[in-house]
């Protein structure tokens, strides 16, 4: 009989008739019991689970990976897992049990199915995996992959390509989602402000300080998720304090003696080479291993454009639903659009398409109203307006051919045909008919 009166057969039988999915695992991470509901989730029967220690042929069934994070945290771990066979969000909570000491000996998951009332519509997270990109999309998806754990995340790339939409996606869409988000641009604060404003001050703290203080950003942030952009910025004193705080869990406010603890998700964002920095001994290492657990650089715009329609597209739509309008692009000036380097990426899009909106009296919006330096390379317009297809196609097709050559300066057949994709005979064909 065990301690609660019940013999260990019983107790068995008890665990393989429970709904919930169950499985226990050793401080290794190797499996040691499996109720037969586990099928639900893994498609695999206990007896194929029970001894297996390489979790990692898991990932592409199940994300997060739970047990990685609770070998680490050896603490109470509640997650929102995703489980690719039943394409299912449940709730999963890990359990460590110390048998002797402080290192734990076993670790209890169980897997909560979070099924809906008949009543309910059944609802999906909101995952806008809007890149037709296909190196952006994994991106995309590991990223909500990793926003269900509590893993650091450091967001890398040029400016404007989206950083701060995408750490609030990651946010929307981890377990902190109804907590605070935070978001600090440490390039836009005064070196002097930038202490006080991460880990606020105490009353008095200094000159022009309010009389009972202020709290600081990752104390507002606690239970959630702060956003540090421009993290390759932050002066070098603050570094070590920072690192400080994500190591300790706690933060000491400006003028304080006592230390406040936290407990928050840290996203942060660079368009600045981190490497070159480290070795300019400008930024410190030990903090990038620190908050580069999971490190995602974002494509720059001139190599995925395959975007540059759908979110021109989805700009112009959001303007259109602000100003009660029902605005449209002429088809030729996404020729334009998407001829163009973009060396703001999609800010500089979004500016681009909501100048040309602005300045647009009609609900023809056509290329006239785009930023000079977007129809800088071109020549003067060789069309005219029309709605009919096959007049569209033969614009597209000059304004193509009128692309090519003014890029190249030349208009030799051989590069007419390498700078579109096409074969010789086909640019052959473009220039008898539009510029011979």
């Amino acid at each position: 009989m065990g301690e609660n009166g019940l013999d260990r057969k019983f107790m068995i039988k008890v665990l393989n008739n429970i709904f919930m999915g169950i499985f226990v695992t050793d401080k290794k991470g190797k499996v040691l019991y499996v109720n037969p509901s586990i099928v639900r989730q893994y498609g695999n029967k206990p007896e194929d689970l029970v001894n297996v220690i390489d979790w990692g042929k898991w990932e592409g069934i199940v994300f997060p990976i739970l047990y990685k994070h609770q070998l680490k945290e050896q603490r109470r771990l509640f997650y929102n897992q995703y489980f690719r066979l039943s394409d299912s969000y449940n709730s999963s909570v890990t359990v460590p049990v110390f048998l002797n000491g402080d290192k734990y000996d076993y670790t209890v998951h169980v897997i909560q199915e979070d099924r809906l009332k008949p009543d309910q519509k059944e609802t999906k997270p909101h995952f806008p995996l809007f890149s037709e990109n296909h190196t952006m999309q994994s991106k995309l998806e590991e990223l909500m992959t990793v926003a269900g754990s509590d893993l650091p995340i450091l967001l890398q790339g040029e400016s404007g390509t989206g950083k701060t939409y995408y750490a609030r996606l990651i946010h929307e869409n981890s377990p902190r989602k109804d907590a605070p988000f935070i978001m600090l641009n440490c390039g836009a604060i005064p070196e002097t402000l930038i202490e006080s404003e991460l880990f606020g001050y105490a009353g008095g703290a200094f000159t022009g300080a309010e009389k009972n203080g202020k709290k600081g950003f990752f104390e507002m942030a606690n239970h959630g998720t702060i956003f540090l952009d421009e993290i390759g910025d932050m002066p070098l004193h603050l570094q070590a304090k920072l690192l400080h705080v994500l190591e300790s869990q706690t933060i000491r406010p400006v003028g304080s003696t006592e230390s406040i603890p936290i407990e928050v998700r840290v996203i942060t964002a660079t368009n600045r080479a981190v490497g070159k920095l480290i070795s300019e001994k400008r930024f410190r290492e030990d903090l990038y291993w620190r908050i580069s657990a999971y490190t995602s650089v974002i494509t720059p715009l001139r190599e995925r454009k395959e975007d540059i329609i759908s979110l021109s597209l989805k700009f112009l739509d959001s303007l259109n639903q602000e100003y009660h309008t029902h605005k449209h692009f002429y088809p030729l000036t996404f020729l334009y659009l998407l001829s163009y380097p973009w060396p703001g990426n999609i800010r500089e899009l979004k500016n681009a398409v909501e100048r040309a909106f602005i300045l647009t009296s009609s609900n023809e919006i056509n290329e006239e109203r785009l930023p000079k330096d977007i129809l800088g390379v071109f020549k003067d317009r060789l069309y005219k307006y029309t709605h009919d297809y096959d007049g569209i196609v033969d614009q597209a097709e000059a304004v193509l051919l009128n692309i090519a050559t003014t890029a190249q300066n030349t208009d030799s057949t051989k590069k007419i045909a390498e700078f579109l994709n096409i074969t010789y005979p086909q640019a052959l064909y473009l220039k008898e008919k539009y510029l011979l």
